[in-house]
């Protein structure tokens, strides 16, 4: 999920608008790994990704700045999770 791409990026609605739509994705993603929690690595993710999940729903029809900031700060957190 493409989120950090400037610390400037509220203020670009159409990246904002992406990111937003990027949640229909995440929803199949986490479809998708639900058929394989059993993996530990698998459910250690899908666990992360269920709580995105709740940020993406919590939002509504659009972002604030602040929910986007979190959802940033949580992509970040996986993205490390997954590299490091």
């Amino acid at each position: 999920i493409a989120t950090h791409i400037s610390d400037d990026t509220y203020h670009n609605t159409e990246i904002v608008k992406v990111i937003f739509e990027q949640s229909k994705s995440l929803n199949d993603l986490i479809v998708f790994l639900e058929k394989f929690k059993d993996d530990e690595m698998v459910g250690s993710l899908l666990t992360a990704f269920q709580k995105l999940k709740v940020l993406f729903d919590e939002a509504g029809d659009s972002l604030t700045k602040e929910q986007l900031n979190t959802i940033t700060t949580t992509i970040e957190t996986i993205r490390e999770s997954i590299i490091s």
